[in-house]
């Protein structure tokens, strides 16, 4: 009887991993496939045959109101009997306050980010954004050194340095020399450059707010989701100062208004919307759910794959053309991205196997 339990719970687990894999795999890499041709495929009616959606403002709200919704039912499906409101939203008297001013300013930063990287493709590929976007440490690794005057393990700067030679060699050994094309790439790596900065600035944010706050994964992805909205739907209906390097020209008309003309023109933009926000809201959940079944290391391998398979399906539905130097360029960022992936892996086994003798020694005694 015990055995069949015990097969019956391997199943299950099995099952249940496959689920999440399935979910993360099925989720993001539509939801890459959307946003590229949301940022970089003109929308045609008959008579405008290169009509590019820009909203980026608006795009970002309706993915983080999306998101929010997500998070929201996904922590009542998950609520227990006798929490209450504010316990299920992570509501902690005067600290909550606190909580709170810190996950709108990451939003701020998060708004800012958004559109710095959706401004970025046009000028640079998806593939490119995706493989310089691939490893999340170089930020955080630079924010550090520069800021906090931190040190790191050794390997940690190979592995940067194998990230930026890998994506050097992406940007730089394209099948095009021509030098228009070569400033064009140097500006959008410029814009995703900056992206990645402010990127840095999030993640030790966010981890300052896990630090001093009791507050889950679910109920950020909540709070900073809402806070998103309330910023980007606030700038899109005000109105920001033209920026003609994020291609805003024009500081009278708010944003909201353009992206209602667009919608109203193109009301098939309405689909892919649609699309983008649902698969990234639900993607994250399956994220989520990964991480609390099966841990960060399971998670690690998900997530580097699966950017493996968004470049690869970027490729091949989009019909990039990819020399031999720049596929050499992503085996290499892959490469050093798979250094961190499994040195982390042996740093989180060598940690429960040292938690599980310390915990054989005390039995002992």
């Amino acid at each position: 009887m015990s055995a069949y339990v015990g097969l019956l719970a391997t199943s299950m687990t099995i099952v249940r991993l496959a689920t999440c894999v399935s979910g993360v795999y099925a989720c993001f890499l539509l939801w890459a496939l959307v946003q590229e041709k949301l940022s970089t495929t003109a929308y045609t009616n008959g008579e405008n045959d290169d009509v590019y959606f820009r909203s980026s403002l608006f795009l970002n709200t309706v993915q983080s109101l999306a998101s929010a919704l997500s998070a929201f039912v996904y922590l009542n499906v998950r609520r227990t009997p006798g929490q209450s409101v504010k316990q299920l939203l992570a509501f902690n008297g005067g600290k909550t306050k606190y909580m709170l001013t810190g996950i709108v300013r990451v939003a701020v930063l998060q708004a800012i980010a958004q559109v710095l990287g959706f401004t970025s493709l046009k000028h640079i590929s998806y593939p490119t954004m995706v493989l310089a976007k691939s490893c999340k440490l170089v930020p955080v690794m630079l924010m550090n050194v520069l800021i906090y005057r931190k040190k790191f393990a050794p390997y940690k700067y190979a592995v940067v340095l194998l990230v930026t030679i890998g994506i050097s060699m992406f940007t730089l050994l394209k099948k095009s020399s021509k030098a228009s094309t070569q400033t064009d790439s140097s500006f959008g790596l410029s814009l995703l450059f900056a992206n990645l900065i402010i990127d840095g600035l999030i993640n030790s944010s966010q981890d300052a707010i896990f630090q001093n706050h009791s507050i889950n994964g679910t109920q950020m992805m909540f709070w900073m989701n809402l806070a998103s909205s309330a910023v980007t739907s606030t700038a899109m209906i005000v109105g920001l100062p033209a920026i003609p390097l994020l291609g805003k020209t024009d500081s009278t008309s708010p944003e909201i208004y353009s992206a209602i003309h667009f919608v109203k023109a193109h009301p098939e933009v309405l689909k892919d919307i649609g699309m983008y926000a649902g698969c990234g809201a639900l993607g994250q959940l399956f994220i989520f759910e990964t991480l609390q079944h099966f841990g960060s290391l399971a998670l690690v391998t998900i997530t580097l794959t699966r950017k493996l398979f968004t470049i690869l399906l970027s490729v091949f539905i989009y019909n990039h053309k990819l020399s031999s130097g720049q596929w050499a360029g992503a085996a290499t960022v892959f490469a050093g991205i798979s250094v961190e992936a499994a040195v982390k892996r042996k740093e989180v086994l060598d940690k429960r196997v040292f938690e599980e003798k310390k915990r054989s020694e005390l039995k002992s005694l």
